[in-house]
């Protein structure tokens, strides 16, 4: 009987064991995290998993570019500098569009306000009409040759950067010829056939005068501009010699012819001023 129940037991214990087994291989059990508060870490630590221990990044470079324009610095003229400019003439009328320097002026400042000029200009033309006289065509042609030369001083006056006004006074001696020549004409109104006309005649004149003017300068060294003038001229006109022919035989001669006067006139620059500073 003994032997029946410790038996009994045995069967009983090896079955127990055999189900507890089994029921631990069936049940996953959660992996157990260990808690760090209570090793001394402080509480606003974060947990290892979410510290980031990617590098940190660099800021962007930035490159700053130069956008506010530099603006050339103009320098007027000042004591010891020269400048010298001449007239540019546009050309229109029967001949195209021509550009011509008919005056050449140079300056000396003395100081940064006054300066001394020279004035040398010249002129030299010709100039043809023909008119038409009961269908038959008469023509003449004038010449002319002008030269003036003087000189002056000038006041500049502070302005903006670029402008440079000035007023003065100078004095100019003109000398001017001219002849003329006509063919089936003797009076260069009425036509007359195989007559023709010629005439010389001189004139001097002295003229003294204020003046005003404006340079603008486009850099340092360059500069455009305009002037007017308001003056005297005394001058004298000389006819050297008129005469009419017909078919090559002298009608009418006249040797010399002599006139004198005195003008108020006004003067201004007959095109654009262009100069340049040394």
């Amino acid at each position: 009987m003994k032997h029946k129940i410790l038996i009994l037991q045995l069967v009983l214990f090896s079955l127990a064991l055999f189900c507890h087994n089994a029921l631990n291989a069936q049940i996953r059990r959660k992996p157990i995290t260990p808690d760090l508060g209570t090793q001394g870490l402080p509480s606003n630590t974060p947990a290892p998993a979410e510290v980031n221990t990617a590098p940190a990044s660099l800021p962007p470079i930035i490159i700053k570019q130069e956008s506010e324009h530099k603006e050339v610095p103009i320098r007027k003229p000042v004591k010891g500098n020269f400048t010298a400019e001449g007239l540019l003439q546009f050309s229109f009328g029967d001949e195209p569009l021509m550009l011509k320097f008919t005056e050449i002026k140079a300056r000396f400042f003395a100081t940064d306000k006054l300066a001394y000029r020279g004035t040398l200009g010249f002129d030299i033309g010709s100039q043809t009409n023909d008119f038409i006289v009961d269908k038959n065509t008469a023509s003449y042609t004038i010449s002319n040759q002008s030269i003036r030369a003087g000189g002056g001083v000038e006041v500049h006056l502070k302005s903006s950067k670029r402008l440079s006004p000035y007023y003065g006074g100078e004095g100019l001696i003109l000398l001017h010829t001219q002849k003329t020549s006509g063919t089936n004409t003797n009076d260069l109104k009425t036509y007359s056939l195989g007559a023709g006309y010629q005439s010389d005649s001189s004139y001097t004149g002295i003229y003294l005068g204020a003046l005003a003017g404006l340079d603008c300068y486009i850099t340092s060294d360059l500069f455009i501009g305009f002037e007017i003038g308001l003056g005297v001229t005394s001058f004298s006109t000389v006819t050297i010699g008129e005469r009419t022919t017909l078919r090559g035989t002298t009608v009418t001669e006249s040797n010399v012819v002599n006139g004198r006067g005195t003008q108020l006139g006004l003067r201004y620059s007959q095109g654009i001023r262009v100069g340049f500073k040394f």
